[in-house]
């Protein structure tokens, strides 16, 4: 029995995110990884693998994308789009944040590596995450409900 392609690609992302993992941890004492870190060594991963360009993380797009996760914990609600319409590329220029382009992925796993797996499994989140154009990246995690959401926030 072979293994269809979308089983086959989770476990390559599961692979690539545990390795991340793995190596972000030093010989001797194990302390828990930093998640952001992980999930960011894993779009690497993800993208070389397809031939794109890395990503640097950005520290104004990373505020950008944990204040959004936070707030989505904080109001209990999911998606891109605010209650009051307000959608990330709003966030990014309210912020004082220029893109030529731009983008968001958004997730909820149990973990952050889940919700990462949860994210990278979604045909949709996958082109997102692959997309030439993008060059620079900020990612967020907050608790939410019982697990944790993931915001990834790219741009040019």
């Amino acid at each position: 029995m072979t293994a269809g392609p979308h089983l086959r690609t989770a476990l390559r992302a599961a692979a690539l995110f545990l390795a991340a993992a793995a190596s972000a941890l030093p010989a001797v004492a194990r302390p828990s990884p930093d998640p952001r870190a992980v999930v960011l060594r894993t779009l690497e991963a993800e993208r070389a693998a397809a031939s794109r360009g890395r990503l640097r993380s950005d520290p104004r797009l990373a505020r950008i994308a944990q204040a959004f996760a936070s707030e989505m914990s904080r109001r209990n609600y999911f998606g891109h789009v605010t209650p009051e319409g307000v959608g990330p590329f709003d966030r990014m220029r309210r912020a004082g944040y220029r893109f030529g382009y731009a983008g968001e992925n958004v997730g909820f796993g149990p973990n952050a590596a889940r919700a990462a797996l949860v994210i990278w499994n979604d045909p949709a989140h996958r082109a997102e995450i692959l997309k030439p154009a993008y060059r620079r990246v900020g990612i967020g995690l907050a608790p939410f409900r019982g697990g944790t959401v993931l915001v990834e926030d790219f741009s040019d």
